[in-house]
């Protein structure tokens, strides 16, 4: 049975992977429309579904955004699920430090964009602290901190050994 662990011929795994795609896709409805109201999302006999609460009616059109955003959302969720491990292997910590010189750095980029140079520190603090006190942007603002250490963990322990492959062979590598 080793050959089909991994494979829908193994119930137990195809149990598994139903259930996680539910949540991936229930995921992929929030990032969408946070309005929306989740319940269960158990795996089936023949698939999965998701019972949600929503304040419209659900079309062939929203569906199409639910696939691109689901589609979106397993690529971060992978990149989430490696990030957390690593960090956590390699012993990485975001400090408050680090989530405020991040947050006034992306504070620092908006004034920026605007044209406003040279903004005084406490101006940069406040608005930083702002951006830090609601939920969602505190959370963006901690993942980036997060990709950075774990980036920088990782140009400082990889090594990348070059290599000659045909483009066949780099379309297969990248599917």
């Amino acid at each position: 049975m080793d050959e089909n662990k991994y494979t829908f011929e193994n119930p137990e795994y195809k149990h598994t992977y139903w259930h996680t795609c539910s949540h991936v896709m229930a995921q992929a409805v929030k990032r969408l429309w946070p309005e929306v109201k989740l319940a269960i999302g158990p795996s089936i006999k023949e698939g999965w579904y998701y019972d949600m609460l929503s304040p419209f009616a659900f079309t062939p059109e929203h569906m199409e955004q639910i696939e691109a955003e689901y589609d979106l959302f397993a690529k971060d969720f992978r990149w989430n699920m490696i990030r957390t491990r690593l960090m956590k292997d390699a012993g990485l910590k975001v400090s408050k430090d680090d989530v405020m010189k991040q947050a006034m750095a992306m504070a620092s980029y908006q004034f920026a964009m605007y044209g406003m140079q040279n903004v005084p520190e406490e101006h940069l603090t406040k608005y930083a602290e702002q951006m830090l006190g609601d939920r969602q942007q505190a959370e963006r603002i901690i993942e980036r901190v997060e990709d950075d250490l774990t980036l920088g963990w990782v140009r400082e322990h990889a090594t990348i050994e070059k290599k000659k492959i045909s483009l066949e062979k780099m379309r297969e590598l990248t599917k």
